[in-house]
């Protein structure tokens, strides 16, 4: 509970009694103090309290709304002022009450940290425990020439033309049209230098197949006609005969000896593919025709 509005003229104190007993009243302080005649009382506040060992009591707030003009109040108010204790006995000088003048608290307001200290930034690294990099010294100021001396470099011309030549935009759109006909007629170009050399290469291919065929049906029909051809009577020599050598012999003898020959088998030609008739093409007449 704060009393600090009602204490707001010094001229005025507020009685303050830290410990009253818990069965006296405000009518009773207000007899003991009207008995006293320090001024005109304008209200009593009581707070109760309990103490560390669990007894009850209450706390007195006294306010006065104007103080008596009197010696003996005048001393007691600079008693009070002063920070001096006044004691007020009640019931027959026995009982007594230590009366103060109170003080309210001054509410301490929290003052903002200080400012860090100004450091220089390889104190503020050494203390966080970081590598500090200093920056990196100027280059030394000295001609161009003795520059590309030292690196080795010959000194470049100035421009004699501008970086970038300006262009009309038909121009450009003419030269990038060109360009990409001349792209696209390479493209054809080899487009169509591949499909003829691929064409050659089949022509070639149909052509030796072509002179394989023919080259393999030619064997097969040699050999047919060989096995077609009439067999050569054979001469058989006797040396009884050898002196009539040139006189003809019997035909009797001459069928015996053909059937004694051993004959070949015949040859079974039911894998091999038939020969194509050969086409001959009709002859044209050169003679100019009859008028």
């Amino acid at each position: 509970m704060s009393f600090g509005s009602v204490s707001a003229s010094q001229n005025i104190p507020v009685i303050y009694i830290p410990r009253v007993f818990p069965n006296i009243g405000k009518d009773r302080i207000q007899r003991v103090f009207d008995q006293l005649n320090l001024g005109r009382i304008e209200k009593i506040d009581l707070v109760s309290k309990i103490s560390e060992k669990g007894e009850k009591y209450n706390r007195v707030y006294i306010h006065f709304c104007n103080w008596n003009k009197t010696e003996e109040a005048w001393r007691v108010k600079e008693q009070l002022l002063n920070g001096h204790d006044i004691k007020v006995t009640y019931d027959s000088n026995i009982w007594y009450w230590i009366c103060k003048a109170y003080r309210p608290p001054q509410v301490q307001v929290p003052q903002p940290p200080p400012p860090p200290p100004q450091m220089s930034y390889e104190k503020y690294c050494r203390q966080k425990q970081q590598f500090y990099a200093p920056p990196p010294p100027p280059p030394p100021q000295m001609p161009y020439e003795e520059y590309c001396r030292q690196k080795q470099q010959p000194r470049q011309q100035p421009r004699q033309q501008p970086r970038h030549e300006f262009i009309p935009r038909s121009v450009q759109h003419r030269k990038e049209r060109l360009q990409k006909e001349a792209k696209e007629a390479k493209e054809a170009k080899e487009a169509k230098e591949a499909k003829e050399a691929k064409e050659a290469k089949e022509a070639k291919e149909a052509k030796e197949a072509k002179e394989a065929q023919e080259e393999l049906e030619l064997a097969l029909a040699l050999e047919q006609m060989e096995m077609m051809s009439p067999l050569t009577p054979p001469t058989i020599e006797d040396d009884t005969e050898s002196e009539c050598s040139s006189q003809e012999k019997p035909r009797t003898q001459y069928y015996k000896d053909v059937d004694a020959v051993e004959r070949p088998q015949p040859v079974d030609y039911s894998g091999v593919p038939a020969i194509p008739p050969i086409k001959r093409k009709a002859k044209v007449s050169q003679r100019p025709a009859r008028k």
